[in-house]
Order: C-alpha cells, then structure tokens, then sequence
C-alpha cells in the first residue's frame, strides 16, 4: 500500500506536517498499487519553492504536475485530472458520491495552498489521507463539508476539488 510509502517519505522529512508536499502526498496515499519516488516528491517541493520565490509559472506547473502523474498513473495526460469548484454540502456529496462510483481519487483544499486525499472507507464515511490532517478521525461525507476551502466568490476560476482517473 502506498501509505507506507508516504510513511517512508515522512520519515525521510521530504513529506509530513510542515512540508509543502500536499499535492503528492495526497496522491501518493490514495494509490494501491504504486508508489510515488522520493525524486517525484523532492522535484515537487523545488517547483513550489521555486514558484513561491519566483512567481508561478503554469508552463512549470503543469510540467510538474505531468510527472506526477507519469509515476502514480503512468501516463502524462492532464485529462486524468478534473477540477471542479464546489460551494455547498449537497455539491460535495454529489461530487463525491460520482467520483467514487467512477472509481476516480478525490483531493480536496482545505486551506487556499494546502490538499488532502479523501479515502472512501464505507458508504457515506471517509477519512482525510496526506500531509497536515485537518482532522484525523473518521468523517461522513455530510461532515467532509466543513474543512472544504471555499475561494472567494471573486475567483471564479479556483477550484476546490480535484478528481483523478
């Protein structure tokens, strides 16, 4: 399981509370059946680093985001991952219910810079996988609703979820 790799990678101080891995250590946590390389977690945090420093650069972004994807899902394309933003309880839960059933990992904001996986344990309960747990207790999904990061209504663009194939 892929959550010992993530263990691995905590303790290897590349993933873990106070790491900017979140989006990789979602991932990673939610895979069954591969394991995402220390190289792919360091390669990651140097691009945020860069960005934050920097400035963000989508054409960066997206590179990284492809290798991500090229280790945990075997292939490049940005079509295996969907944005989506939700603003309500009832949207989540629908979005959550069609994810799961589509067979799809569910990655939520629960901060404007920081994501958690959401693992499906059983009809209607959850748990948050990853870096810096909100909350580390069981959930049902109607109370998955109250960590969700609501952008501002001015950032039309900004989603909150993100569904991977």
């Amino acid at each position: 399981m892929t959550e010992q790799n993530w263990q691995v990678m905590v303790s290897k101080g590349i993933a873990g509370d106070g790491t900017v891995t979140c989006f990789v250590a979602a991932l990673d946590c939610l895979l069954q059946s591969a394991d995402i390389p220390y190289r792919i977690y360091d390669e990651y945090r140097d691009a945020y680093l860069h960005q934050k420093e920097h400035g963000v650069d989508n054409r960066h972004t997206r590179q990284t985001i492809r290798k991500v994807l090229q280790k945990s899902l075997g292939s490049t394309s940005l079509k295996n991952l969907r944005t989506k933003r939700v603003s309500t309880p009832g949207e989540l839960l629908h979005t959550i219910s069609n994810a799961n059933q589509g067979g799809k990992k569910i990655i939520i904001w629960t901060e404007p810079t920081h994501v958690v996986g959401i693992k499906i344990l059983s009809e209607g309960l959850c748990r948050m996988v990853g870096n810096s747990l909100p909350c580390e207790d069981e959930l049902t999904l109607d109370d998955l609703f109250e960590f969700l990061y609501l952008p501002p209504r001015s950032d039309k663009d900004q989603s909150n979820v993100y569904l991977i194939n």
